[in-house]
């Protein structure tokens, strides 16, 4: 567990990291943020200094949000907040998805056995028959561990425009399955 505090680095002009250009103000918000975050991930990541990636990976996407569209952006902290805790969202997700079953868990598949496993199986495949190419697509990609963002950007898509589009494909697909 890492208990070291990581300060906020000063900074007093913009610049452009891995992410992208990053605004001064944006990156004074996140420096204002910073000390409320790092607890934030201490808890939920346990890894401040990937933390800070995630903290200048907002910084970032928010800088071009409000350059793409300055009014869009109301309250500049709490959208940021609202982007970092969405990164820090999808880094925990990543990382669940590669932890190894619980004892119970693993005594639990192991009870149900293979014909069950096999029929699971079958219906997912049965259900991703139902699928237009595009969802089954999206679907696919999520389920080899691609993030939205990653997914997004091999479709040439905004993140946000196709988490929502296949969210509703998703609830559709089930509607049609259920009636």
């Amino acid at each position: 567990m890492d208990s070291t505090r990581l300060s906020w680095p000063s900074l007093d002009e913009g610049y452009t990291d891995e992410f992208g250009v990053i605004c001064p103000e944006v990156y004074r918000a996140a420096g204002e943020l910073w000390p409320q975050a790092e607890g934030f991930v201490h808890s939920k990541l346990r890894d401040c200094p990937a933390g800070i990636q995630l903290m200048l990976k907002a910084a970032a996407t928010v800088s071009r949000k409000r350059l793409e569209q300055p009014d869009q952006i109301r309250d500049l902290k709490a959208y940021l907040w609202t982007t970092f805790k969405h990164f820090i969202s999808d880094e925990v997700e990543k990382g669940n998805r590669y932890q190894p079953l619980e004892p119970e868990q693993q005594l639990e598949n192991d009870a149900r056995g293979p014909s069950e496993a096999l029929n699971d199986q079958i219906l997912i495949e049965e259900v991703m028959a139902q699928m237009d190419r595009w969802t089954r697509s999206v679907f696919e990609l999520r389920v080899l561990g691609y993030q939205f963002e990653d997914i997004a950007h091999m479709l040439k898509m905004r993140p946000h425009l196709l988490r929502s589009k296949f969210h509703k494909e998703i609830k559709k697909l089930s509607r049609r399955l259920r009636g």
